[in-house]
């Protein structure tokens, strides 16, 4: 790869970077902190009605926090194999690779452990621009949102289960020997069809507390209520 290409990548991703791991250390730090110590700390900083606040968000910005980190890792993701696809030898595949591993890996790990032990200190000095987080991760109208991605959720949902996800990696992996004309188009679309089975994981992630098949179960259509059991209160002799 050329110079101009590698300022542009490190433009691009460094920032993107950044932000997700912020992402995973704010989460971590959401799912670690203690209430009491972080009353102390806050107290102690002169603004003690931050706790009540952060505590009163905390499910909601770690939620969103989590949307963020995956889909900035996504992006990472798709940027570092658009950068492997550019290089010209085996070597270079080989460098690129156990670059990106041990960046991504332990950057990701730092962040995880900082946000744990430093959870209350992170949320204190980052509360203020958790609303850009939760704009961000969660948009403001989520339940409208929410009501025009069913497919997706359905599709989060049961692509899981063995009798859909089966035929689906067995057709997946065979289309790549397919070697015909017609066949590398029938391979693409099937390719792509990756791409909206991400964007489905990612709209669930992001959206899960309006999923209709995780509150009811069936995608939120009405049961005919069973009969009761009996409830027979004697006491037998």
């Amino acid at each position: 790869m050329d110079g101009q290409s590698w300022t542009w990548i490190a433009t691009i991703c460094l920032p993107v970077f950044a932000v997700h791991l912020v992402a995973v250390a704010l989460n971590k730090a959401i799912q670690s902190y203690s209430r009491s110590r972080l009353e102390e700390l806050t107290e102690a900083r002169g603004r003690p009605a931050r706790a009540e606040e952060i505590d009163r968000l905390d499910v909601r910005t770690g939620r969103a926090a989590e949307a963020l980190g995956f889909m900035t890792g996504l992006f990472l993701a798709t940027a570092a194999g658009l950068v492997l696809d550019r290089q010209q030898t085996l070597t270079d595949d080989v460098l690129t690779v156990l670059a990106i591993a041990a960046l991504g890996v332990g950057g990701y790990l730092s962040a995880g452990v900082v946000g744990r032990h430093y959870a209350e200190s992170i949320l204190d000095r980052l509360w203020p621009a958790t609303g850009f987080v939760r704009l961000a991760g969660l948009p403001l109208n989520a339940a409208e949102v929410a009501a025009r991605y069913r497919r997706r959720f359905w599709l989060a949902h049961n692509l899981s289960r063995p009798r859909l996800l089966v035929p689906y990696l067995i057709v997946l992996l065979g289309s790549n020997f397919v070697v015909t004309g017609a066949g590398r188009i029938g391979w693409a679309i099937i390719q792509c069809s990756m791409i909206y089975l991400i964007l489905s994981y990612t709209t669930h992630r992001r959206l899960q507390p309006w999923c209709p098949w995780c509150r009811g179960g069936d995608g939120g259509r009405e049961h005919t209520p069973s009969d009761p059991l009996p409830d027979d209160r004697r006491q037998l002799v």
